[in-house]
Order: C-alpha cells, then structure tokens, then sequence
C-alpha cells in the first residue's frame, strides 16, 4: 500500500511540472514527496507556487467568511467540505514551509497568517483534532519569527540580556502552557505524541533564541567573535551555558521521550533534520570550546539519536550524523590524550590549581546556567508508552485555556541509563572527515542543503576560532 500511494504521488507531482495543476490531490501529492524527502528545501518552492496559483492561499478567509456555517460534519454539504480540506491543505503546505525553514535554522519566505483566523478554524464545525497541532506549529514559528526581529533590533548587549531575551522566553513558555492545556482538554494524555512534540517544539525555539542571540551580540561588539572562551564576558558566558543546556535537555528528552521516538519511524523528514542539525551544531561547541559541555555524555546521546535516525527514511541524514560523532569521538579522545601528556610535564601543584581552577569555572557556569531560561516545562513522566494519536473528545479550544500563567517546572534531569560511553581510545587512521575541520562551512552544506546567500542560524559559531588539530 504504501508503494502504490508513493506511486501515485510521484505520478501527481510529475504531471504538475509542466502544467497548470488542476486538482487538489496534486498539490496534496507533492506534499507527501517532499514531506519525505531528504533534500526538500527547493521542492517547497514548487509546492508553495503551485498552491498559490490554485487559489488555495484565499481558502481560509473564505471558510472563515461563510454566512451559512454548517452545524455539524452530518448537515456539511460537499462544498464546505472542499473547502476544509483545501484550506487544510494550504495550512499543511505552509507548516510545511515553516518546519524545514526553522529546522535548517533558515528565513520563512511566506508572510504570516492572522493568529486570530487560524484560531478561529479550529472553532469551525468541521476542524479535526489533529487541525491544533497544524495551528500551534505556525503560531510558534511565526512566534520565533517576531523575536529574530526583536532580537536583530537591539542596541546593546545589555538590552538582549536583560530585557528582551527574558521577555522572550516568557512568551514562549506561554505559548506551550495554553497549547498544552488545550491539547489535554481535547483528550490527548499526557504521553501522546501531539503533547510530548510541543515540548520538543518549545525547546527548540530556545535554542534558536539563544543563537540569534548570540550572533548579534558578536556583530554589536565583534572582539567577542574571536574571543577565547576564557576572556569572554561572564554574562556572554551565561548565555553560551544556559544555549548548552538546553542542548543537552532536547538530547536527553529525544532520547527519553517514547512518543517520540515512535513517530520517527514514519515521520516526515524535518523532525529528523531539526534533530541532526541540533545534534551536529552540539559537537561543534563541544569543539570550540570543552568545559562548556561533558562530552562524554555528549557523544552517548549523539550516537544514541544516530541509531534512532539509521532507520527508514533517513539514510543519507543519518550518515552526516554519524560522521560527525565518528570523528568527534575520535579527536575528543586525541585531545584528552594530549592533556594527560601535559600535565603529566607540569609540577604537581600546579596541575593541582589547574584542576581546581577548572572545576570551580564549571561550577559557576552551571549555577548561572539557568538564569536565562524562564520557568522551563516540567520533567518528563516515567513509564510514558502510548502512542496514541488522537484525543476523542473536541471539548473547548481556546476560551478556556491559560494564557497568562506560566507553570512552575524543572529542567529535565538525566535518567539513569544515560550512561556515558569512553571515547575511541585512538584517532583511527582511516576516517572520513566532516567539514568542519576550519569551521569555515555551515551545517546545511553538510547536509547537502546549501543554498547561495541564505545563511543558516547556527553558521555564527565558525567565526569562533577552532580548536588546534
């Protein structure tokens, strides 16, 4: 079944390429392809044109403008529904858009859509559960979108750290508060996959926050561009650690998070994308600069998210992953070696100072860590295995969740079989190398994504200098 739907898609997309599509089915095939490609990025061009010549922009005001609403999906006549589901299609087509976008770390090419319509189509008799997590998706990408904007019109350093990062933040956590609360009121439990990728979601967002973040502070005072990490300022510094911290949090909640981890085997390619390039751009620290993360447990969930990512439909993603972690385990372990050699060479009471020196660098960061992330979602829940997909009951959307209040919570902690493995005890001598041995290339073009003139968030971190071979 599943080759003769691919079939059929391919056959859909291939006679649209020449030809005023016609059908909606068509533009609903090409999503399918390119959901479940590798190298999506410029087949969302066609998808998102092909839309718009079909009209399918203009669907939702016109469901939205509608005299006569249909009651119920029982007095709906076929006309109101080829209306929901092209308006549904060009939602999908737009998140679509959106999730390879951010999960490249790359600009939206489409302009937003009106949060109170998209709110509103979840009211309409014919929306379907599943309709909330289409809309949520957009509200958090166009929410990121706003604070890039805030982010890149700031000053000073002291107004992205003080003022606008912690206002972010809070809207963020907002936003999965009142989306959370309305996906429980619709039945989906605690463990559902719908509910469980929020988190992911929101956690994502911070990363992105963090990175914009940190590279307009080196365009606003470019000396931090080629600091050591050991003379950057101590807030700058915070910044980097709470930026690894939640790093580390999405690793280990990937990695623990069951729901999740279901989905992959048939998930559309960008979950997979977003994951490989979060996980890469973590080695890429570890390179730059080593206290700031424990890299053995660093390398264990690299190559945990490798194996998940060694299943179908990701070859090709997960083969730039395992480079990465391959090599990085191999020169981490070089340069612990090297280490051992040196201060095997040093007077004891020296290398002494050096350790304490050391450890109460690490120990400040961590208490400072945290001073950025505001109220962070609470912990993941022990023994979380459905896999269920839907809620049966609609209840309420929007009027009665929480808008204002932000949960209480703790970073997720490190469960206990997240046991770190030892690195390569050498650096073998036949091993193919990522790209990055000068930092010089963005991740996307390790991927094979790179498009001329369009940067991707994480490309801030070549600029910081590497790491001697």
């Amino acid at each position: 079944m599943q080759r003769v739907l691919q079939d059929e898609a391919q056959r859909l997309a291939e006679d649209s390429f020449f030809e005023r599509p016609t059908k909606l089915e068509t533009v609903q095939g090409m999503i399918l392809l390119a959901a479940y490609s590798e190298k999506t990025w410029f087949s969302i061009a066609l998808i998102l044109r092909t839309a718009l010549d079909s009209g399918l922009e203009k669907s939702l005001d016109t469901l939205l403008s509608q005299e006569k609403v249909p009651r119920s999906s029982l007095s709906a006549t076929m006309a109101d529904r080829q209306l929901v589901w092209q308006t549904r299609t060009w939602l999908i087509s737009f998140t679509l858009e959106l999730d390879v976008a951010s999960g490249t770390g790359r600009k939206s090419r489409i302009a937003e859509v009106d949060v109170t319509k998209l709110r509103a189509f979840l009211d309409y008799p014919l929306s379907l559960p599943a309709d909330m997590r289409t809309v949520s998706i957009i509200e958090i990408h166009q929410l990121r979108g706003h604070s890039r904007v805030i982010i890149e019109n700031a000053a000073t350093i002291p107004d992205i750290i003080s003022s606008e990062l912690p206002a972010i933040m809070t809207r963020l956590q907002i936003w999965w508060t009142t989306w959370d609360e309305i996906h429980d009121q619709n039945g989906f439990h605690a463990g559902a996959f719908q509910r469980s990728s929020l988190k992911s979601m929101l956690h994502y967002a911070r990363i992105f926050v963090f990175c914009i973040s940190l590279a307009r502070i080196q365009r606003l005072q470019p000396a931090y561009a080629n600091s050591n990490p050991d003379t950057i300022d101590e807030n700058v510094m915070n910044l980097w650690q709470s930026l690894v911290t939640t790093i580390m949090d999405q690793l280990g909640y990937l990695i623990n998070e069951s729901s999740y981890r279901y989905q992959l085997t048939w998930a559309p390619t960008y979950p997979a994308l977003t994951i490989a390039f979060v996980t890469t751009f973590a080695l890429r620290v570890a390179r730059w600069c080593p206290s700031l993360i424990d890299q053995s447990l660093l390398l264990d969930r690299a190559e945990k998210i490798c194996d998940f990512l060694k299943q179908p439909p990701y070859p090709d993603i997960h083969r730039t992953v395992s480079i990465f972690v391959n090599y990085a385990r191999a020169l981490i372990a070089s340069q612990r070696r090297q280490e051992t050699n040196d201060n095997a060479d040093m007077p004891e009471q020296q290398s002494g100072d050096d350790r304490s020196s050391s450890t109460s660098y690490r120990e400040t960061a961590d208490d400072n860590a945290n001073s950025l992330l505001v109220n962070p979602p609470p912990p993941v829940e022990a023994g979380s295995n459905s896999h269920d997909n839907e809620g049966g009951n609609r209840g309420p959307t929007m009027q009665s969740a929480t808008t204002t209040a932000i949960k209480d919570a703790n970073i997720i902690p490190t469960l206990s079989n997240d046991v770190p493995r030892p690195p390569l005890s050498r650096l073998p001598e036949m091993m193919e190398v990522p790209n990055w041995a000068t930092m010089s290339n963005s991740i996307a073009d390790s991927f094979g994504l790179f498009e001329e003139g369009q940067n991707d968030i994480f490309d801030f971190l070549h600029t910081m200098p590497s790491i001697p071979q």
